[in-house]
């Protein structure tokens, strides 16, 4: 799938092709702790738009150009949702990385955040950077996709993991015809069902609830 030959690329000599997977893997394992390394292997193709991407963002962010890096971090995850579109068990850590990625909408709680985060993790940065040019120096791909989220991590913040759903049909009929309910106040648990579901159903249960 990849050739084995190693090339010039981007200022950097000896490049394997199958750095692009082990990358990507690696910045995926960094932003949300799930590691795709074997699919990433089988479902990404060759395209180098995230790894180049990534690669001006440590340029920007090493030469302390913030409206750049913040910039290129917005498209980096754009692109990363193009790139692992055709892997199959990475939705969900997308869909926690585009949840993330939600602060770049808003450019004054972005840049007061990254300000903040700048100055708290000022060392933290400078080692992702010079760890991310001696894992890459090294072949250690993977290790490089990490140091990349991990720089993003101390700018932005963490990948929140999304709530766990249930299947809206398990709740879909809210009844009081279970001891249950009268347990609990129905303001609590119309909270638990909308924060499973999206689904508000704090009428119905105020209606049927009996109090217990």
């Amino acid at each position: 799938m990849y050739p084995s030959n190693t090339l010039a690329y981007n200022g950097i000599s000896n490049f394997d092709f199958v750095a692009i997977p082990d990358f990507m893997a690696g910045l995926m394992y960094g932003f949300t702790g799930k590691n795709h390394l074997d699919e990433m292997h089988t479902c990404m193709g060759e395209s180098k738009v995230v790894l180049t991407g990534a690669k001006q963002i440590l340029a920007d962010a090493e030469a302390g150009h913030m409206i750049k890096a913040a910039k290129g971090a917005k498209a980096l995850v754009s692109n990363l949702k193009k790139e692992v579109a055709g892997c199959k068990n990475m939705s969900e850590e997308m869909k926690a990385i585009e949840a993330w990625a939600e602060i770049f909408a808003e450019p004054k709680s972005l840049f007061k955040t990254m300000g903040a985060n700048y100055l708290k993790n000022n060392r933290n940065i400078k080692n992702d950077i010079a760890n991310e040019k001696a894992d890459w120096a090294a072949g250690a791909y993977f290790h490089s996709g990490i140091d990349v989220a991990d720089l993003l991590v101390q700018f932005f913040g963490e990948v929140q993991p999304l709530p766990a759903l249930i299947p809206a049909a398990a709740v879909a009929n809210v009844s009081c015809t279970t001891a249950q309910w009268t347990l609990m106040a129905p303001d609590f648990i119309a909270g638990m069902i909308y924060g499973f579901t999206g689904d508000n159903e704090l009428t119905e249960i105020e209606a049927c609830y009996t109090g217990g």
